[in-house]
């Protein structure tokens, strides 16, 4: 049991010294790139600003967006309540219309209905 364990430690150990071994070959060959061209990093940086400064934009957008949608929806209520409160108006009008029609002597009518006849007429 004690050798199983002992064989088990050592495998980790030399896991570990061929992942350092790795690292290192990585680190020695980014060093190597970097002497190469040092603008490649620079570049990163850059992109990475430039990446930073672009989502800073996006939220920007998407909240003028939600802004933009919420007056939108405030604006399209306030329209109908417009238009509900016209035509609540429109048939009040028509009922006092009536009722005063109602009370309009027999020639009155007449002429009530020649003059829609002859605006009918013209208008078409």
């Amino acid at each position: 049991m004690r050798d199983m364990k002992l064989n088990f430690l050592e495998n980790v150990i030399i896991s570990i010294f061929r992942i350092i071994t790795m690292l290192q070959k990585r680190d020695e060959y980014l060093v190597t790139i970097f002497r190469k061209n040092p603008s490649l990093f620079k570049d990163k940086g850059v992109m990475q600003e430039d990446m930073d400064r672009i989502k800073l934009e996006l939220q920007e957008v998407c909240q003028l967006l939600e802004k933009e949608e919420k007056k939108h929806v405030q604006l399209k209520r306030t329209c109908k309540m417009v238009n509900d409160q016209f035509l609540e108006t429109q048939r009040l009008q028509i009922m006092n219309m009536r009722r005063m029609q109602s009370v309009l002597t027999s020639e009155q009518q007449r002429q009530i209905a020649g003059a829609k006849k002859r605006t009918n007429e013209n208008g078409t």
